[in-house]
């Protein structure tokens, strides 16, 4: 788990702990005794689930595994929203497989970073915008149209010896009513906007990208402008509703200021840590997002022994969501702080786009699986494929720094659980020291006036510690925790 993901654990088990709260959280008593780095709504949403469990080291690794979990749904459902034929819709494994074949994504669940809980309510409040505004019409029309044809020269469905088993289901009749009433459009878009909410309370000003969705949307060919403008009008008026009411609040109106002033102008005026250059999220968008797309879409070209064209509608759809996925990514270049996690929440948008346009040449693959045995084996791989997957994500990370890890456990039996421990200064600036014996013990590590605690951690250099502490765990280790008369 990465150092962050370890401070955001720590985080969310406080407030668990009724340590901190929701405006401001609580680190360690040395450092960010009120954190305002972030706002606070991924941290309080994890900390249920540390009430829900306890404080065990599965639990933030249980939450970002729903969260990934709910990222699928919202995928397939967006996904199954903008199609309408059931051979498309069937295909929504396809923007999950290339979702997942992005390596961010993997390293933001593993590391429960709070890009993770954007993810979840970016995705979520796109998925209920395609929702509100229907089934798409053009499309869905031409085939049902086509069906009756066939039904009425053919002698209907029921003599065919291979009626679709999803007729019955989705095409048994009459066009269905599309679901773009107003109060659905209007009730959709709030539901969106207070989705957009939730991201900006998640991380900050990256979370408000799905605002460009409705306008976005809108360039499918069979969206209508009416449908755009009431859910887009819904979808903003919630967003300006609730920040009104969160200015109003006093103290949520402190702590936004806070971050925003301590992270964000910070981070845009180079004050805080630098990346290693301007365009570094444009080089981890291609190399790490579009790049393995673009090897998972040639695999399916192999496969299918051919390239198939995507229709115009396809196309128009690969366009949207990449340039949705391009809204919440092109805003990030204006900081100096730039990271390649920092795309996770983009990272579902543009596994659509591509999913949309290779969706064809996906078919003939599974076509030519279907005629054989193959598709069992594919089923197989693909199962076996997401079982592991589950089983990383719930594995301490322990092998990202083994020898700490060997330390933090040689030093269970004896840590004061909760208390504050003198380190020297030389040792402050380890920032995982202070995440770790944070998140494994609950302990504070004060360097500011060491000797004045019960207790002290010598971390390989004995100069500086007192001469009044004697050892109380193993002499030899890097990891020495000593016990001090006072």
């Amino acid at each position: 788990m990465f150092l962050d993901g370890v401070t955001y654990a720590s985080i969310a088990r406080n407030l668990a702990l009724g340590r901190g709260r929701f405006w401001a959280p609580h680190y360690t008593d040395t450092i960010y005794p009120a954190f305002h780095e972030h706002p606070p709504l991924a941290f309080w949403l994890q900390s249920l689930w540390f009430r829900a469990f306890g404080d065990h080291w599965f639990v933030e690794r249980a939450y970002s595994a729903t969260a990934a979990a709910l990222i699928v749904l919202f995928i397939v459902v967006t996904w199954r929203a903008v199609h309408a034929v059931p051979d498309a819709r069937n295909q929504d494994w396809l923007p999950v497989a290339l979702w997942m074949a992005a390596p961010v994504v993997s390293w933001a669940i593993v590391g429960n970073l709070l890009e993770t809980t954007v993810a979840v309510f970016v995705t979520g409040a796109v998925a209920v915008l395609t929702l509100g505004q229907g089934q798409p019409a053009t499309e869905f029309s031409a085939f049902a149209k086509a069906s009756a044809d066939r039904r009425r020269f053919s002698g209907g469905w029921s003599s065919c010896p291979r009626r679709p088993p999803w007729w019955h289901r989705d095409y048994s009749g009459a066009l269905p009513a599309r679901p773009d009433s107003l109060p659905v459009l209007v009730a959709c878009g709030c539901l969106s906007g207070l989705c957009v909410v939730g991201a900006t309370l998640a991380k900050g000003p990256v979370g408000l990208f799905p605002l460009a969705a409705p306008l976005i949307l809108a360039l499918l060919p069979e969206r209508r402008w009416r449908s755009t403008w009431c859910g887009a009008a819904a979808q903003w008026t919630a967003v300006l509703l609730c920040g009104a009411l969160l200015y109003a609040g006093g103290e949520s109106r402190e702590s936004l200021s806070r971050y925003l002033h301590e992270q964000v102008v910070s981070a845009l005026a180079g004050r805080r840590e630098m990346s290693a250059g301007p365009l570094t999220m444009v080089g981890a968008l291609v190399e790490g997002v579009w790049l393995p797309m673009a090897l998972v879409s040639g695999m399916l070209v192999v496969m299918a022994r051919r390239w198939t064209t995507p229709p115009s509608r396809g196309r128009s759809v690969a366009a949207a969501f990449t340039l949705l996925g391009l809204c919440g990514t092109l805003p990030i270049l204006v900081s100096p702080k730039q990271t390649g996690h920092y795309l996770m929440p983009a990272v579902p948008f543009y596994a659509i786009g591509a999913a949309a346009f290779v969706s064809p040449t996906a078919a003939d693959v599974l076509n030519r699986l279907r005629a054989g045995r193959s598709a069992v084996a594919l089923r197989v791989l693909a199962a076996t494929v997401a079982v592991a997957a589950g089983v990383a994500a719930a594995l301490p990370a322990f092998e990202r720094e083994p020898a700490r890890m060997g330390e933090l456990d040689r030093l269970a039996t004896v840590a004061p659980r909760g208390a504050t421990v003198g380190i020297c200064p030389s040792t402050n600036g380890d920032w995982g020291l202070h995440a770790w014996f944070q998140r494994r013990f609950q302990m504070s590590l004060d360097a500011a006036d060491p000797v004045s605690h019960e207790w002290f951690l010598q971390a390989g250099e004995p100069a500086c510690t007192p001469a009044t502490c004697r050892a109380a765990s193993d002499p030899s280790a890097r990891l020495m925790l000593l016990r001090c008369d006072r």
